[in-house]
């Protein structure tokens, strides 16, 4: 085995792409790794594990399979989760072979990165955090939210989606998993997800048997009834209607996951939802009223352009209105100004050219062309986004 300080100078630059990614991911078959770094040839990616295998910075097993061989599970060592972080060496020794849940568990979730990332048509990835940590605050406790995965995706049309995922294997008691959708109800009682999102995201829920997936929405569903229960002063209701989840049995199969219609939703419908139909359902709360706001700002425009090509019908609205009174629009235009638009007002002749600049002039402040504001729904409660999620921006890209 190569000394440790010679193994960490003699890395090529595809070795530090494997250690990054493996790093990141903290545990990536082979399978996964030749597709995510496809533009490798498979026997030099063979090559090089085996390489940084003997050199100490990749762990490697091959778990039972029933049928058949299973692929190399690699998972970084101390020293090279501290050389991906530019950290210093660690001290102490080198961390113990994982046990094959932990394995099984993390190498599904990779495998959801490297299919989101490589094989999902209509949807590209922006964003994939594992564990991410959502801290919230619910009935005076502090409480943190620590799905499997955050994801970010944007579809055809470039709008971006988000999504909580959590991945069980079968082996989470009921309880265990009553105690997870606990804390999905009362984060989005709390409308905690303000502090960071436009929308609350999506959760998905991957298992292993349609069962334990009604059984888990069925569940969640429960619990958010009950968390939405307040006073008449309270926004729970509204903010729990901000929610949505979704649920399928292929755990086992991912790749079917994200791209069949195998998924079914708080409604309990009987599934045959798609991962977009579950993803846009949570955006939908937050584009419905910006949507409605738009149509509405098109009208006012519409109807402010007709006035302004139609002065007798302008000066009859002023008029009704009684927006001719004095104020302080109208002073910027001085003594003079104002008093021929009182005059002009008055009069039932046809305005010429001049009483038509004249009229325009008079234009209500919330009717001038760029005065308005993009429109934004109302969200549950307001909140201060200190890493506010921004929809046309990814945040980290996908490539590996």
């Amino acid at each position: 085995m190569p000394h440790a300080p010679a193994a960490v100078v003699s890395l090529s630059e595809l070795d530090l792409r494997i250690i990054g990614l493996v790093s990141d991911q903290r545990v990536v078959t082979s399978t996964q790794l030749e597709l995510l770094l496809s533009d490798v040839p498979g026997r030099t990616l063979r090559y090089r594990t085996e390489y940084l295998h003997r050199a100490g910075l990749l762990g490697r097993s091959r778990p039972y399979r029933e049928r058949g061989s299973a692929p190399y599970h690699l998972w970084p060592s101390r020293r090279a989760d501290k050389l991906a972080r530019g950290a210093p060496a660690p001290r102490g020794g080198e961390r113990a072979e994982p046990n094959p849940l932990f394995l099984a568990h993390a190498a599904g979730v990779s495998e959801l990165y490297a299919l989101l990332a490589t094989q999902t048509p209509g949807v590209r990835l922006a964003r994939f955090e594992r564990e991410p940590r959502e801290p919230f605050t619910a009935e005076g406790h502090s409480r943190t939210l620590a799905p499997d995965a955050l994801v970010e995706l944007h579809d055809g049309q470039g709008l971006g989606l988000l999504a909580f995922v959590e991945l069980d294997l079968g082996t989470m008691s009921q309880a265990r998993l009553k105690v997870k959708a606990g804390a999905y109800a009362a984060y989005a009682a709390q409308a905690a997800w303000t502090e960071r999102y436009d929308f609350c995201p999506c959760l998905l829920f991957i298992t292993t048997t349609e069962a334990r997936a009604v059984a888990f929405l069925k569940t969640l569903a429960a619990l958010l009834e009950k968390a939405g229960r307040g006073g008449f002063y309270d926004n729970r209701a509204v903010n729990v209607s901000w929610f949505a989840a979704g649920a399928c049995a292929m755990a086992r199969e991912s790749h079917r996951a994200l791209s069949e219609p195998c998924w079914d939703d708080l409604t309990l419908s009987g599934g045959g939802l798609c991962l977009l139909d579950c993803l846009r359902a949570a955006r939908a709360p937050y584009d419905t009223p910006r949507a409605e706001q738009d149509a509405a700002q098109r009208a006012s425009e519409v109807e402010r352009e007709r006035l302004r090509s139609d002065p007798d019908a302008w000066r009859a609205l002023l008029q009704e209105h009684r927006l001719y009174a004095r104020s302080e629009h109208f002073e910027q235009f001085g003594t003079t100004a104002v008093r021929a638009l009182e005059l002009l007002l008055a009069s039932n002749r046809s305005s010429a050219r001049r009483s038509r600049l004249l009229l325009a002039s008079s234009t209500p402040t919330h009717w001038r062309a760029g005065s308005h504001r993009s429109p934004c729904p109302r969200v549950p409660r307001t909140g201060r986004r200190s890493r506010g999620w921004s929809t046309p921006t990814a945040r980290a890209s996908a490539s590996a």
